[in-house]
């Protein structure tokens, strides 16, 4: 009996890589081949959003996220420098149409969402 769960265990342990094969990320690409892009010169960077606002877009997720009221955001940093950028200190702020700021939900409230 407990040879059969070990086994039906391993069996479950390498069964979800492949099940998880069907939601490949979207390929990398350079920030600035984005349409909402920041570039900044004089620090070397640029910083692209995109909004998983679409059901093919989200259909990377396991959770549908829109149907939750949450819109997952990619976020796309490039480094145009020769020397290594850190965003320990990044303060990232959401701006809505009518150009209120606001900061997201921190992780732990995220999950809390869904």
């Amino acid at each position: 009996m407990k040879l059969s769960w070990v086994y039906s265990l391993l069996v479950l342990w390498f069964a979800l890589p492949a099940a998880a094969a069907d939601h490949n990320p979207p390929p990398v690409q350079p920030a600035t081949t984005f349409a909402d892009v920041e570039v900044h010169d004089n620090e070397k960077v640029a910083i692209a959003a995109e909004p998983y606002d679409t059901r093919e877009k989200e259909a990377i997720f396991r959770v549908d996220y829109l149907s939750h009221g949450v819109m997952p955001v990619r976020l796309i940093v490039t480094n145009n420098g020769s020397r290594p950028i850190s965003l320990r200190d990044a303060r990232i702020l959401f701006q809505t149409a009518s150009g209120d700021r606001f900061r997201p939900p921190s992780l732990r409230r995220g999950a809390a969402l869904v």
